[in-house]
């Protein structure tokens, strides 16, 4: 009879317990359902953040790889030839002004023909002695440029000619193959740069919720581990009972 009490303590005990780990367990299970919802809530955000700057992205690069090409397929001879020009139309003038913009070259300042007395800044003659002078460095310049770090006073000049009808490469290339090159090149690097002042908050938006994003899964690892050991010990104690 001693040893039947014993036994029926026992399992008055393993009850209790069971009871109370299945409680535990309970408030376990709760903890892991909110997060893994707030978990799958943030993955979705963050995904949504990642790809809008994505679409962000993909508006510039493509014209960022079409412009790095055309350069990749100047020759020498090509820049030479805008270099030996005595009188060059317009648009080759135009395409030069902004290649000098964009490296910050500084035009010479000379006597206006159409009105003696006054000066006017000549590009033209600043290109032929900078840009033009090694077809090769230009080259390698323009495509080495640092598109990232592009100063404020570089594209505050250069918008105007982004914004220019007759500043487009099909226009330019009537004038010149080369200057249809630097035309979709400067293009490019505007068109780069302001994208990237619109995916830079982005960047940081998404680094900020991928760090949420990472704790919660954190979270959620531990509270679905501790539900787990907690599930397996109620099964241990329900088969011994």
């Amino acid at each position: 009879e001693p040893k039947l009490i014993q036994t029926q303590a026992d399992v008055e005990v393993m009850i209790v317990q069971i009871t109370k780990d299945k409680v535990a367990a309970a408030e376990t299970k709760a903890v892991v359902e909110v997060e893994e919802a707030s978990a799958s809530k943030k993955a979705s955000e963050t995904k949504a953040i990642a790809d809008d700057a994505q679409r962000d992205l993909d508006e510039a690069l493509p014209a960022l790889a079409e412009a790095v090409q055309c350069l990749k397929d100047l020759k020498k001879a090509d820049i030479d030839e805008v270099k030996s020009l005595g009188r060059p139309p317009v648009n080759v003038v135009r395409t030069l002004t902004a290649c000098c913009i964009m490296f910050d070259i500084k035009p010479d300042v000379v006597n206006d023909p159409e009105n003696p007395g006054k000066k006017i800044k000549d590009y033209f003659k600043a290109a032929q002695r900078n840009l033009l002078a090694n077809a090769n460095k230009l080259l390698e310049d323009m495509s080495n440029y640092d598109k990232d770090n592009i100063p404020h006073h570089i594209i505050t000049q250069i918008e105007p000619f982004y914004n220019d009808p007759n500043f487009t490469p099909e226009i330019v290339e009537k004038a010149s193959k080369a200057c249809k090159a630097m035309c979709m090149w400067a293009r490019a690097m505007y068109k780069y740069h302001q994208v990237t002042l619109v995916v830079e908050p982005k960047k940081k938006q998404l680094a900020e919720a991928q760090a949420s994003l990472d704790i919660t899964m954190q979270v959620l690892q531990r509270a679905q581990s501790t539900l787990a050991a907690a599930e397996t010990q109620i099964a241990t104690l329900e088969a011994n009972f």
